[in-house]
């Protein structure tokens, strides 16, 4: 059985299904990897072009490194896609003398446990022997494998993004929502069928602290856990082919929203994904019904200050456009240090109360969050304004370069 999923983005995925056609015969290169801890992995190796992005395929329990050939095919051109065999499984199952096909039969939680070195082992040859653009290299897990993809990206601060395919919360005794607690922030798909929404919902709510969470439920049961729905879900390969190459680092264009249509809000999502790049790091900006959620990941270790200015877009072209500024202090409680709220006078910044302050905020080293109330801001609902998110860097404030100060957004009726 087919289903069919609408498909909004539909110029861009004509072009992805095009490439993918065009690389159907495509044959990867069988490598070998080391992992941190001694042992020697075999993996199919798409490769793609130097300072590309490029994906880490983690395949589900039973299943090998070629269940995730259709979406290898699937990806953006000039990107490299690795399937690794995880230890134990086909031609990674044989380390010297000996065999982990048995630990992997008896569901062994020690050796499902270190399997994060393996992703990590991946991400590695990705860098290294890909020349991959480093900030730019993903994860994508089935089953087991999505509980290895969250594992992984909270050891090291090696991936920018994690989609996950069929994701649980205990999967071969690896315990995922503990992990999820010191998320980087990245970029995170939860993809399942009707019948495993269950874990999508308890993953959903550990991650709803994280402006740029997608999850996207299928119809269909446990016929299409994790790789097992290429095939059978119309476009699927290509649609996550899209979202990845969302998440890695496409500049996203006004008004554009992600491949993955946006969830009613009263499922916690907006109809609204922006992103703009700066040369510090990311910002990643989302307008939900009651808030604008901004997250910034650096490159570097980052000060807690930050500032967002909010500026309306005039209907008419000789009106000057109202300005707000909100300046915080951002802690990893969840509670603001300190909070301010400005607005320009045309010749200088007034400060006025602060009537809302933020929902929450989370400031980790590199990785400053917060969500701002619309009701914040002296804006109506509909009205089109261009914002700026400046995180403090410790030499100043950023400053974004000429004719790129912000996003525009419309403010959504709350």
């Amino acid at each position: 059985m087919r289903h069919r999923i609408p498909v909004p983005a539909a110029a861009l995925l004509a072009l992805l299904l095009a490439a993918a056609a065009a690389g159907a015969q495509e044959t990867p290169s069988v490598v070998t990897l080391k992992t941190k801890d001694g042992l020697s992995l075999q993996a199919d190796w798409y490769r793609g072009e130097e300072g590309m992005p490029g994906v880490v395929g983690l395949h589900m329990y039973p299943a090998d490194r070629s269940s995730w050939r259709p979406l290898a095919l699937a990806r953006p051109k000039g990107w490299h896609f690795l399937a690794l065999d995880l230890r134990g499984y086909g031609g990674s199952a044989r380390q010297g003398e000996k065999d982990l096909s048995g630990r992997v039969k008896d569901r062994d939680p020690a050796l499902f446990g270190a399997m994060w070195q393996d992703a990590l082992a991946g991400v590695a040859h990705l860098r290294t022997e890909g020349k991959c653009d480093p900030g730019r290299i993903g994860l994508v897990g089935a089953s087991v494998g999505c509980s290895i993809a969250f594992d992984a990206a909270v050891r090291e601060r090696v991936v920018s993004a994690v989609a996950a395919l069929s994701p649980g919360t205990a999967y071969l005794g690896i315990p995922t929502p503990e992990h999820l607690r010191s998320w980087p922030g990245i970029p995170v798909l939860l993809l399942a069928p009707k019948e495993e929404e269950g874990p999508v919902l308890e993953l959903a709510e550990a991650l709803k602290r994280h402006p740029w969470v997608d999850r996207t439920i299928v119809p269909g049961g446990r016929e299409l856990h994790g790789t097992n729905l290429f095939g059978k879900v119309e476009g699927i390969e290509s649609r996550l082919a899209a979202w990845l190459e969302a998440a890695l680092g496409r500049e996203i264009l006004d008004g554009e929203v992600d491949p993955f249509e946006a969830a009613p809000p009263a499922e916690g999502r907006g109809g609204i994904v922006e992103r703009t790049l700066n040369p510090a790091g990311r910002i990643h900006l989302r307008a939900d019904p009651n808030c604008l959620n901004v997250a910034f990941a650096g490159a570097a270790e980052i000060l807690p200050t930050f500032s967002v200015t909010v500026a309306t877009i005039p209907a008419e072209a000789d009106r000057p456009p109202d300005i707000q500024r909100f300046r915080g202090v951002a802690s990893a409680s969840g509670e603001m240090a300190g909070a301010w709220l400005d607005s320009w006078s045309g010749t200088a910044w007034q400060e006025v109360a602060v009537s809302r302050k933020p929902d929450s905020t989370l400031h980790r080293g590199s990785v400053l969050e917060v969500r701002l109330p619309w009701r914040m801001f002296s804006l109506r609902p509909g009205a089109k304004v261009r914002v700026h998110f400046a995180p403090v860097l410790g030499k100043g404030e950023w400053k974004a370069p000429p004719g790129e100060e912000g996003v525009v957004i419309e403010v959504p009726a709350w």
